[in-house]
Parts: C-alpha cells; sequence; structure tokens
C-alpha cells in the first residue's frame, strides 16, 4: 500500500497530478480481492496488551473494494468477507439535502425490492411516458398561468380519454375521477390521499384557508331532488367509516375541526350532520362522541304521542329518588382503549347503582376501537354501562309532583291543628280569666288570713306571761284548773340556730298538747307535738336545717290555753 502522486492520465501538462492512495493484493487465498476498508478507532488503549491489535478494532465507516464497488457504514459487523453489490452500497438510511427540480423530468426514480426482511431497495429509473395503462400521460397547461405545465393528466383521442376521464387504478375510467386502489399503504388499503402544506420556507404567500377536500353539489334543476357535496360510503368490514375527520392542531392553530356541517339557505330541512343506525344492535350509538359536546341549540328528542303506547303515569317516583346515590369521581380509561373522558371533577350516578334502581334507564354502550387516520386498528372496542339522563327529567317531575300532594295534605293537617290551636287559646284566655279572678280571691283570703294572724299574735301577746327577753313563760289551764304561774315555755337553745335547736316547757298536770312552729306572719308550717302529755319537764329537738333564714315563732296549745316565743335562725 502506497500515498502519492501520479500524472493524471491523457493530460500534457508535466504539473497535472493528482494524489492517490494505492493498495494491492496478496492473493492470498485465491480468488480473494483485499478492500480498502477506512476504520475509526478512537484515542489509543494505555491498557491494551501489547501486540493484540485491540486498538485497531473500531467502527468501519467505509470499504472501498478492487471491483469498483464503494460500501458505506459498518460492513464489518456482517464479516470481513462482505462485499459491497452495487457501485454504491450504503448500510443504513440516505440524506440528500439538496435535490435539484427538474420542470420537465424524463425519467422516474424507482426502487426494487432487494430484502424483504431488512426491507432493503435499490433505485432504478423509468421512462416518463410509460406510467399510463390505457391513455397516455402527458402535461396539460394550467389556467391560472399560461405557459405552464404543472398537471398531468391522462389523454389518448383513439380511447375514452378524450371524454374528459381520468382513470387511476382501473380501465377503462367510469367517472371523471374514478380511482380504484388495490394495493396497501401503511397498513390500510387506500384509494385517493390529499395533502395541502403551506409554510413560510416553501411558500411566502400568506394563506388564510386551506381546504383539504371540498364537495359543491349544485343544480338549477328543481326536479333533482338529492345533492351532495362530499359522500363517504363504508361497507363490509369490521370498522366501516363514511367521512373521516382527524385534525390535527399543531404550532398556532387556534380551532381544530374535523367535520364542518353548515346548510345555507331556504329548505324545507336543514341537516347539519346527519347520522343515522338503521340496524338497531346491543350497545349501538347513532351518535358517539369521544370528548366534550357543546351546541348553541335545543337538543329535541322525538316524543309525538303517535308514536308511542301504553302510556301510563309514573307511581312511586319518590321512592326512586330516594334509592339514587349522587356521586362525585373523576374518569379513568380502561386498560385496552384510550377514551376522551373529560379530566375536570364529575357529578352524576353510577351506571350500576342506577340499574338496581330504574334498570329501564340503564344501556350497555359500545365505545368503537380506536382507528387513526389510515383506519388502523390502534386498540378493541369497550363496552360500558351507559345512564339516559334525559330519562330522569319525567321521573324528578313525578316526584315533584308527589312531594306537592303530600305537602298540600301536610298543609290540611297543619290548618286542622291552628283550628284546634285557636280553640284551645279561647279556652286557654278564658281560663286565665278565671284563674286572674281566683287569684284576687285568694289576695282577699290572704288580706283576711293577714288580719287573722294579727289578730292571733295579739291574743298572743296579751296571754303571754312576761316580756319577749324573758327566757320563760307560764300560763293557766282554765278547763284543766291548772294555776298560771305552774306552766312555763322556755326559750329555745341555742338562739339564734344554725341546723337544729331544743325547746323546753313544763306541764303541771297531764294535758292534751300541740307544739307547732309559725312563720314571721304567724302562719303554721310545721306541728312537733300533738298528744296527750305526762305531768313534768319535757324537751324536743327541732331540726330547722330545711328553713330559710329569720324570724320564726313557736307556740304550745294546753286544754285551751297557749304560750308562745319568738326564735330565729342564720
Amino acid at each position: 500500500m502506497l500515498f502519492g502522486l501520479r500524472a493524471r492520465e491523457g493530460s500534457t501538462d508535466a504539473d497535472a497530478n493528482d494524489a492517490i492512495v494505492a493498495w494491492g493484493d496478496n492473493d492470498t487465498p485465491a480468488n480473494r480481492l483485499d478492500a480498502l476498508r477506512f476504520v475509526f478507532c478512537g484515542p489509543f488503549g494505555a491498557g491494551a496488551p501489547a501486540g493484540t491489535g485491540a486498538h485497531v478494532n473500531g467502527r468501519e465507516t467505509m470499504r472501498i473494494h478492487p471491483d469498483g464497488t464503494i460500501g458505506m457504514g459498518d460492513f464489518s459487523v456482517n464479516g470481513l468477507t462482505e462485499t459491497p453489490t452495487q457501485k454504491l452500497d450504503i448500510d443504513g438510511n440516505v440524506r440528500i439535502r439538496q435535490m435539484p427540480v427538474s420542470e420537465s423530468p424524463d425519467v422516474f426514480i424507482v426502487g426494487t425490492q432487494a430484502d424483504a426482511v431488512t426491507g432493503d431497495y435499490i433505485l432504478h429509473y423509468a421512462p416518463f411516458d410509460g406510467i399510463g395503462n390505457d391513455c397516455r400521460w402527458i402535461d396539460m397547461n394550467t389556467v391560472t398561468v399560461s405557459g405552464e405545465t404543472d398537471m398531468h393528466t391522462a389523454f389518448d383521442p383513439t380511447s375514452d380519454c378524450y371524454k374528459g376521464k381520468v382513470g387511476i387504478g382501473t380501465n377503462p375510467a367510469r367517472t371523471k375521477l374514478h380511482v380504484e386502489s388495490r394495493f396497501s399503504q401503511d397498513g390500510a388499503a387506500t384509494a385517493t390521499y390529499s395533502k395541502m402544506v403551506a409554510s413560510q420556507a416553501d411558500q411566502p404567500i400568506p394563506y388564510t384557508r386551506l381546504i383539504g377536500i371540498q364537495g359543491l353539489g349544485d343544480t338549477e334543476n328543481l326536479s333533482n331532488w338529492t345533492t351532495v357535496g362530499v359522500s363517504g360510503q363504508g361497507r363490509r368490514s369490521r370498522y366501516n367509516v363514511g367521512v373521516w375527520g382527524d385534525p390535527e392542531g399543531i404550532g398556532n392553530s387556534m380551532h381544530s375541526i374535523g367535520v364542518v356541517g353548515k346548510p345555507i339557505g331556504v329548505a324545507q330541512t336543514n341537516y347539519g350532520v346527519y347520522g343515522e343506525v338503521s340496524i338497531g344492535t346491543p350497545g349501538h350509538s347513532d351518535f358517539f362522541v369521544g370528548g366534550g359536546f357543546s351546541m348553541t341549540g335545543s337538543a329535541i328528542q322525538i316524543s309525538d304521542a303517535s308514536v308511542k303506547n301504553s302510556v301510563e303515569n309514573i307511581l312511586d317516583a319518590t321512592s326512586m329518588l330516594n334509592a339514587l346515590q349522587p356521586k362525585s369521581y373523576y374518569f379513568q380509561s380502561p386498560e385496552n382503549r384510550e377514551i376522551a373522558f373529560q379530566e375536570d371533577l364529575q357529578f352524576g350516578f353510577i351506571a350500576q347503582e342506577v340499574q338496581e334502581v330504574i334498570p329501564n334507564i340503564v344501556q350497555m354502550a359500545r365505545v368503537p376501537e380506536m382507528s387513526d387516520s389510515t383506519g388502523f386498528i390502534e386498540g378493541t372496542s369497550v363496552d360500558l354501562l351507559g345512564i339516559q339522563y334525559t330519562s330522569l327529567i319525567p321521573i324528578l317531575v313525578a316526584g315533584f309532583k308527589e312531594q306537592q300532594g303530600i305537602i298540600g295534605l301536610q298543609q290540611q293537617q297543619v290548618n286542622t291543628q291552628d283550628s284546634i290551636i285557636a280553640a284551645n287559646n279561647s279556652f286557654i284566655t278564658s281560663l286565665q280569666s278565671q284563674l286572674q279572678e281566683q287569684q284576687q280571691q285568694v289576695e282577699s283570703l290572704q288580706n283576711d288570713m293577714a288580719t287573722f294572724a294579727s289578730s292571733i299574735k295579739a291574743m298572743q301577746a296579751k296571754t303571754q306571761n312576761c316580756c319577749q327577753n324573758q327566757n320563760t313563760e307560764t300560763g293557766s289551764m282554765i278547763n284543766g284548773g291548772i294555776d298560771k304561774k305552774q306552766m312555763e315555755l322556755g326559750q329555745n337553745v341555742p338562739n339564734p340556730f344554725d341546723q337544729s335547736t331544743r325547746i323546753d316547757f313544763s306541764l303541771p298536770a297531764e294535758a292534751q298538747v300541740i307544739l307547732e312552729i309559725s312563720d314571721a306572719q304567724g302562719r303554721p308550717i310545721r306541728k312537733l307535738i300533738d298528744g296527750q302529755m305526762s305531768q313534768g319537764q319535757h324537751s324536743f329537738t327541732f331540726d330547722g336545717s330545711g328553713l330559710a333564714s329569720g324570724i320564726y315563732y313557736y307556740t304550745i296549745y294546753a286544754n285551751g290555753e297557749l304560750l308562745t316565743k319568738r326564735m330565729m335562725k342564720f
């Protein structure tokens, strides 16, 4: 192998030399040509054992073979005997940063699959005029810019193409544009694909509106009863989609709308979006929305009497409503199907609980499989219980009416009770008047008793044989013939007293005796002795712990005569 200079072949200029890298072959073993390889080794490893060559086992970036083929990529991972098979054999992706644009192309660049496992392709070219099947493809001038040929279509005066039909994938074309797909792209059969892109880098014109597909049905013939702008029909498959709308909000997109329906004009019936499931099956949905639903108009549910039978009033609605348990909750998607649930706090009912109370308003709803824009299924369908919340409205109304009936009954009972209370109030007023009269009589009686007490006190004062400061008093028993000086009533000891006090008295002879306690007004409050007692000295201990503090009197009666003393409690 050598590095040096070599004179350029065919040149007469002595200075026309090129730098060369030349390598040879040792022809060992036979029929093997050695390649020139470019290997990146990285920094030399200080710890590499001497003689092992470990520092040259790097990553191969390019290989040049003596037969003129060049391989780019790490061919060493496939073995040292791997030989590039093409003039430029690249192991990896290819990126071309700049590609010239031809206004009048002559060929198409096409690819042939070299390896179905790895997905390798070999590039070729095909003549530009050899694409058409039944018609020759030619350039046609655009209407907007004269002289430019930026649109190609099928045209052949000798065939049906002169009628203005364009057929793609079919022969002959049956409509103005007839596209028939018999190949698969991204896992889905694709008939047509439309993509509009406008960016500042590609197009400086400030686009304000981009339309992917626009359909306009217009006729002046009033006999035409049906005019369809865009019609989509999916049939005989697991996932049928008539019209697919999948907006993708990227960057500064303010609004993303999948399908817009806006009928304009005076018509007998206007439908923005019309959908109808003709065959009702368990879990079917005429209209399924994954995510929030907003509207500015009212939702009308058919409720005409002509389409109803077996109409009956709702009974016992209150008990049904009482059995329902409102809940607050957050949604979560099932494991096998991502659903666009609202993430904020929700209020409602649990379908399984409602099913036990009102089973008729709970139904199975089928959430269909997820699908991308090509129809590729990304998830399985999910059967979930749903509630017809609008059916709760008549139940609520029936419950309200039942409550109103109960309230009316209770109001009648209240009115009856009010009448009874009014009669009782009249009776109470009359009774109060009677009580007032009795109160006046009691007060008059109390005045009489006070007068009587005063007379008793006066009599007591007359019968006392000494002043109140003396410790004893004597009296005579007129009927019993007892001497006045011999009947004695001693002063209570102690006096004043707190809990109890002792009262001493003496009788000159056996007699019928009464000993009682009176308050400061002379009203008897407790009788201590009432019975026959013998002659001589007697003593009685009075328990006055239950009395209030103040002045009290104690009096002894013997055969019609009496003696009285005053005592004080603190």
